[in-house]
């Protein structure tokens, strides 16, 4: 068995464990370690991710805008976009009225938001049923993300800088002498000053093999599926959700990704869609929207891994100054990781934050040790 070392071991090799990898690097000896085949195999690889700066509660819409000049930046080094137009279109029912209303209260604050009628609704989108629809938000600075490209410059940019990442190393074992730890995974020993758990799914059980309390996070399954209407041109239509989250669907060039916008309670797994879920999805999408679709092309499912109060952890383990949780980001984690992966390398190397701060407040607010009070 080889014996590696490093200041930081990052386990998890998702959008999460890169970006925070790609920013510690330049500055100490990084290892990351993967236990697939291959890096972003869970959660970061079947996200079906939009950039929306209005989108999720006000910690994670405060990370999504952090995050906007960061995309930019990224794009500049690529010389490539990584975010491109898209839009959000809300719509609603007659008895969704009151659900709309709320949605429309919060949103107006954070976007320029566009109120319509069902004409205007269909003259972006034809296939919307005129007796399903009441009313209708659009959003126009939702954007829709390249993940592939966003994941491949924080892998290139942690190697650029002399990071290891090394792929099929399960964690086995997690022992802490004096300052340091040894991790036994498949096939290598690593010695290491600090853990970061950037894990997904798997967080609460690596937090257990280095002694740490569980936080109680939650995996739960979403179901997409992938389907080509053959009486509409949709690729440059807008994404289109039901105001109370019911259902949603994503154009994209050769097809339309659609989902029940489940969140089933799992475990950490491999994930597939299920059936029933692809049918309950498909029943909604088409009770909305006119499509004659005569087969589903493909179906996957993910895990979008939450904390008890679905607000990420981020921050060392109360209990262990030197296990650094990085988990429960849900299905915001491409989004916010330009500036969540920065903001938490900033914290492992325990740089001087300024009291009252943006960051100060974030640290508070983030902190793993909000879990531990009622345990």
């Amino acid at each position: 068995m080889s014996n590696l070392f490093a200041d930081v071991l990052i386990i998890g090799g998702g959008i999460a464990g890169t970006s925070v990898g790609a920013s510690l690097a330049s500055e100490i000896k990084v290892i990351l370690v993967e236990a697939e085949e291959h890096l972003g195999f869970h959660s970061t690889g079947r996200s079906v991710a939009v950039y929306a700066p209005a989108y999720g509660s006000n910690i994670i819409r405060k990370l999504t805008s952090e995050s906007s000049i960061l995309f930019t930046r990224v794009e500049q080094k690529l010389s490539q976009p990584i975010l491109s137009p898209r839009g959000f279109l809300f719509i609603g029912r007659k008895n969704q009225s009151q659900a709309m209303a709320t949605l429309h209260e919060e949103l107006s604050k954070l976007s320029s938001l566009t109120s319509m009628n069902l004409q205007e609704a269909q003259a972006m989108v034809p296939a919307i049923r005129s007796e399903y629809l009441e009313k209708a938000l659009y959003d126009p600075e939702a954007k829709d993300i390249d993940v592939s490209s966003l994941h491949n410059y924080y892998i290139n940019e942690l190697r650029s800088y002399g990071g290891k990442l090394l792929l099929s190393q399960r964690v086995h074992e997690i022992k802490k002498t004096g300052s340091s730890y040894e991790v036994i995974c498949n096939s290598i020993k690593i010695n290491c000053k600090k853990i970061i758990n950037a894990s997904g799914a798997w967080a609460d059980e690596i937090g257990q093999l280095a002694g740490c309390k569980k936080l109680d996070l939650k995996p739960l399954r979403r179901t997409a599926f992938s389907f080509q209407p053959d009486n509409w041109e949709y690729k440059d239509w807008p994404v289109v959700i039901d105001c109370e989250e019911n259902f949603y669907i994503k154009p994209e060039t050769g097809s339309i990704i659609g989902s029940p916008a489940d969140e089933k309670v799992d475990i950490p797994r491999d994930v597939y869609a299920e059936e029933i879920d692809i049918a309950i999805g498909m029943d909604r999408i088409k009770a909305a929207l006119n499509f004659k679709v005569h087969s589903v092309n493909s179906s996957w499912a993910g895990l979008r891994t939450f904390s008890p109060d679905r607000e990420p952890a981020v921050g060392f383990d109360p209990q262990d100054e030197s296990f650094f949780w990085l988990a429960g980001q849900g299905g915001y984690g491409i989004q916010t990781a330009p500036y969540l992966g920065r903001f938490a390398a900033d914290l492992v190397l325990e740089k001087n934050i300024i009291p009252s701060s943006k960051e100060a407040c974030l640290k508070s607010e983030l902190d793993p040790s909000r879990f531990y009070t009622t345990k």
